[in-house]
C-alpha cells in the first residue's frame, strides 16, 4: 500500500463505534496483523533500497574516480567521465548526483511510512486499554 492509501485505512480503521466495545476489541488482532503485514513489507522495502543505495554509491565513486571500464560504463548507460576530479571533491559529485538521489528519497518516504506504521501499531496495542476505559467509564455514568 502506499503511504495516502494507509493513512485513508487507518482513518476509517480507527474510528471506534462506542456502542459495540466488545465487537472493537475482537478486531484488534486483525487489525494489528493488517498494520503489522505492511510494516514488514516496508522493512523489507526499506533494506532492498538501502542495499541499491550503496551499491550504487559505490559504482558513482567508482564513476566520479574515472576507473570504470568501458565495458561497465557501457553497461550501466554512462558516459566517460570527462573532468578529472579530486579525491576531496568526489562526496559533493555524489550528493548531488540524479541517480543516487532518487533511490535517497525513496528510502526516505519508506523511513517516514515505517515510522507511521509504528505509530499505528502503537495506538493498536493501547487500543485495549482505551476499550476498557470506555467501559468503566460507561459504568462510572451508570453509578454501577
Amino acid at each position: 500500500m502506499k503511504t495516502d492509501e494507509i493513512l485513508a485505512a487507518w482513518e476509517q480503521d480507527c474510528a471506534m463505534d462506542k456502542t459495540e466495545l466488545g465487537k472493537e476489541s475482537l478486531r484488534i488482532p486483525q487489525l494489528h496483523s493488517k498494520y503489522i503485514n505492511e510494516f514488514y513489507q516496508a522493512k523489507t522495502s526499506y533494506i532492498k533500497h538501502t542495499q541499491d543505495y550503496k551499491k550504487l554509491y559505490k559504482l558513482k565513486h567508482q564513476y566520479y574516480q574515472g576507473i570504470l571500464s568501458k565495458e561497465e560504463l557501457d553497461q550501466y548507460g554512462w558516459d566517460v567521465q570527462a573532468l578529472k576530479i579530486l579525491k576531496v571533491d568526489i562526496p559533493v559529485y555524489l550528493e548531488s548526483d540524479d541517480d543516487l538521489q532518487i533511490i535517497k528519497v525513496k528510502i526516505e518516504m519508506i523511513e517516514y511510512k515505517i515510522e507511521m506504521l509504528e505509530n499505528i501499531i502503537k495506538t493498536l496495542n493501547n487500543r485495549g486499554y482505551l476499550i476498557k476505559n470506555a467501559i468503566e467509564w460507561s459504568k462510572f455514568q451508570h453509578g454501577l
